[in-house]
């Protein structure tokens, strides 16, 4: 049994890395200069779009499987996606990261992308990051909204759903103890 990545706890914080779009038909992943960074890609690649083979080759290998099957699972649902894996960084040591985003369709309902955000998990001193992950979210969705991209706010919009389902999801197995 390979290890998983562990799900950040209250010492740790999700920092916001990039954007990336995974383009369906093409087999392509379009991401930003930071992501492009992480990968090892260089950023005019990136933004033209990478093999997804290529980009997977530098998650752990024990990770591999779990990502693809979250891939599948939205492309069968249509829906939010998100998960953990640790990314291998060029001194061969690893974070771990947090893939987080939605399936988009066309007009006849047929899964065309996904687009989300990265996250690096950084290990902290307990705190509670909860409250500013949602007002972070918060704050960048109203900077979206002044955007000429309508898509990008609803992308935001999202992730904050997904975030609050899994602080209530975290809430109920807790009891309400955090």
């Amino acid at each position: 049994m390979g290890h998983e990545p562990t799900r950040p706890g209250s010492a740790a914080t999700e920092a916001h890395v990039g954007f990336w779009s995974f383009d369906i038909a093409s087999g392509l992943s379009f991401v930003d200069p930071p992501i492009s960074a992480l990968f090892g890609v260089d950023p005019v690649e990136g933004a033209r779009g990478v093999a997804r083979d290529r980009l997977r080759s530098c998650i752990h290998p024990d990770d591999r499987n779990a990502a693809a099957r979250e891939m599948e699972r939205v492309l069968q649902k249509h829906d939010l996606c998100s998960w953990f894996y640790r990314l291998r960084k060029a001194d061969g040591t690893f974070d771990t990261m947090h893939a987080v985003g939605r399936c988009f369709e066309d007009a006849a309902g047929r899964p065309t992308h996904f687009s989300g955000i990265l996250m690096r998990i950084e290990h902290s001193e307990p705190q509670p990051v909860e409250a500013d992950l949602i007002e972070g979210l918060a704050s960048l969705r109203d900077l979206a909204r002044l955007t000429p991209d309508p898509m990008l706010p609803r992308l935001i919009e999202a992730v904050l759903l997904h975030v609050g389902r899994e602080l209530a999801r975290e809430l109920k197995t807790s009891g309400g103890r955090n």
